[in-house]
């Protein structure tokens, strides 16, 4: 009875330890998601006003004045990667705080003639930053 808890255990553990191999290598991270810094994050959103110009359903803003925030993730993935891409991230946490703090790092394209482009947010402590950072990647 003993051996066989322990097979199964062991079992469990390298199946466990083989998802998250294939998980991290398909570029989601297993990492734990920190839901009172998500909290903070949507609460900043808010009060930054970041919806009276950005769509974004968990929020409610359908604006279009700027790009979208829905499925922000995926979308900055892709983006570091485009060929255009101007900024210096290489994960979607480092290019969505990047649009945050420099957004002239890089415009999308389609929004480059703006009359008035996103203001700088360096101003946001790092945590305030970090709060809008996980809410935001939370927008698969």
């Amino acid at each position: 009875m003993i051996c066989a808890r322990r097979v199964r255990h062991t079992f469990c553990i390298t199946v466990m330890v083989l998802i998250g191999g294939l998980l991290s290598s398909c570029g989601t991270p297993m990492t734990n998601v920190d839901r009172k810094a998500v909290a903070q994050g949507k609460e900043l959103y808010h009060t930054l006003a970041c919806d009276s110009c950005h769509g974004l359903d968990a929020v409610g803003s359908t604006r279009t004045y700027a790009p979208t925030h829905n499925h922000l993730r995926t979308t900055a993935e892709a983006r570091i990667q485009a060929a255009d891409y101007t900024g210096q991230a290489t994960t979607a946490a480092e290019y969505i705080r990047e649009s945050i703090v420099d957004p002239k790092a890089y415009v999308v394209a389609g929004y480059q003639h703006l009359r008035f482009g996103m203001a700088s947010y360096a101003r946001l402590s790092e945590h305030e930053v970090n709060a809008l950072v996980q809410f935001l990647l939370q927008q698969e």
